[in-house]
């Protein structure tokens, strides 16, 4: 009853993985569907007594980097993640690390807590995509340097 961890694999939402030679391969990306990873991640998030309940994935869903890399991601995934009453969206990817404990749009009630830069740095920091807005008074940090990030459930 204490803490949940959900583990749901992004890859599959990234339109251009698809077009990938490897997605092809059996078990792959082509035979898997996004809209059915979500339906399932939406079942076990509401049947989780848990009061703390993480989902962590590979692609951070704020749809705060310019182009995006997971298109679509966050009308996808936040409203299940919120709906399930995730505490936090825990996510790698991009090569910085990042909190922001109140984004805008689809993932305003879970925050995001992004680090993915144990073996390299980028060089541009997230930025506001078109049509996303970062809340005024927002609690958001970035930073663009080597690190990992370390939880504690209280």
């Amino acid at each position: 009853g204490g803490v949940e961890f959900f583990f749901f694999d992004t890859s599959p939402a990234v339109t251009s993985y698809r077009e990938e030679a490897w997605a092809a391969n059996p078990g792959g990306l082509n035979e898997q569907s996004p809209a059915g990873n979500l339906a399932e991640l939406g079942a076990a998030l509401a049947a989780s007594p848990a009061r703390w309940r993480l989902v962590v994935a590979h692609h951070p869903p704020s749809g705060l980097r310019v182009p995006s890399r997971a298109p679509g991601l966050d009308a996808a995934l936040c409203p299940v993640a919120a709906a399930g009453k995730a505490a936090a969206f825990l996510s790698g990817h991009e090569h910085l690390l990042a909190w922001i404990s109140r984004p805008a749009g689809p993932c305003s009630s879970v925050p995001q807590i992004t680090s993915g830069s144990g073996g390299a740095v980028d060089s541009k920091p997230f930025v506001p995509a078109p049509g996303v807005t970062v809340s005024p008074g927002a609690d958001w940090w970035q930073a663009l340097e080597a690190g990992f990030v370390e939880c504690a459930v209280a």
